[in-house]
């Protein structure tokens, strides 16, 4: 049985009319109804007017903490994987270098990418314009006191950076020599695959002028940057002469730098070591003419402008020899190592 009073009283807000045993009935009958569930022909439930009454809704405490965890989440991936978020964003370079830094360092302007970073430190304005990083290098380009980038020489009046440089793991990458830029080892995953987020720490101006004073400070520099992608060459073909053998073991460019490594092993290597064991190396009389000089030449024969090579003579090993320098385009280049009758010459293709 439905207490028709009680119904009157405890649900009187589902109705339009004010509360009464009328509108009690209604709503036995609308119960009675809904508890048959028989089909019957031409059946029709009764109409039941309400009213809306709106009551704000909360927000669960649990819903809350969620979403500002995945706030908080998100901020950290942008942070540690720049490659997640928007602040990756490539920056066109609208820096200003001249023609021989550019050759120097063997990049176009379009490989370069824009940075937009200053600190002052000591009364020194160092200004980060631009970076570039990729499997053998990672570069920035710094103007010192709104000075135009340049290449040392003896009339230019500049400075090199004693610098370090640190991405957002912790990890240090080793000062590199390279005129006209700021150079590193290349970058390391994860980094080098996730995007870096780099910190450059300066703590002294190194004059390459003559009277000019070392400045030591602190500047701190800091951009985003990913690596772009290596190209590995086709390997010059390895070259047998007497008892030594030299066997190409990379060929990369990056931009239009090349590099060069390389292992000589047998007679060549044995007579090194000898003559390091005695202490004649490091003299020129008794240079070593089955590794020295190391010249590249292009197809005209003009020789590349060379950056660096030399050798590691490891212990029980083959020497391990490096070259590096800027190529002024594709093409076909010779290989020289060694000179006189003791000279070896292979080619590398450069597309």
């Amino acid at each position: 049985m439905i207490d028709e009073k009680y119904v009157a009283e405890h649900f009187h807000l589902a109705f339009d009319a004010e509360p009464s045993l009328g509108a009690a009935q209604r709503l036995r009958s609308t119960l009675l109804e809904a508890g048959d569930t028989r089909p019957r022909q031409g059946r029709t439930m009764p109409r039941v007017h309400s009213r809306s009454i709106w009551r704000p809704t909360r927000l669960p405490a649990l819903a809350v903490a969620a979403i500002m965890l995945l706030l908080i989440v998100n901020v950290g991936l942008v942070y540690f994987i720049p490659v997640y978020g928007s602040a990756l964003a490539r920056a066109p370079f609208v820096g200003s270098v001249s023609t021989p830094v550019l050759k120097y360092i063997g990049l176009d302007p379009g490989a370069i990418n824009g940075v937009d970073d200053v600190a002052v430190a000591n009364g020194h304005k160092l200004h980060l314009i631009g970076a570039y990083a990729d499997p053998l290098r990672t570069l920035t380009l710094i103007e010192i006191d709104d000075q135009p980038l340049a290449v040392p020489s003896k009339t230019s009046h500049t400075y090199d950076l004693d610098a370090t440089l640190s991405d957002q793991f912790g990890r240090q990458y080793n000062r590199v020599y390279s005129p006209g830029a700021t150079e590193f080892e290349p970058l390391q995953p994860p980094a080098a695959t996730i995007g870096a987020r780099l910190t450059l720490h300066v703590t002294e101006l190194l004059p390459t002028f003559r009277d000019g004073s070392i400045v030591s400070g602190s500047w701190d520099l800091h951009f985003v940057i990913t690596q772009a992608p290596g190209k590995a060459l086709p390997l010059p073909a390895s070259v047998i002469r007497g008892d030594t053998t030299y066997t190409f073991t990379s060929a990369q460019l990056s931009g239009q730098l090349l590099k060069l490594r390389w292992l000589v092993s047998g007679g060549a290597n044995h007579r090194a070591h000898a003559r390091i064991a005695a202490g004649s190396f490091a003299d020129p009389a008794s240079s070593q003419v089955e590794l020295w000089p190391v010249l590249v030449l292009d197809s005209g024969g003009q020789l590349v402008q060379m950056r660096t090579y030399g050798y590691t003579f490891p212990n029980g090993r083959p020497a391990e020899g490096q070259w590096e320098g800027v190529l002024p385009g594709p093409g076909r280049y010779t290989i020289g190592i060694g000179s006189g009758d003791a000279k070896v010459t292979s080619t590398i293709a450069v597309t």
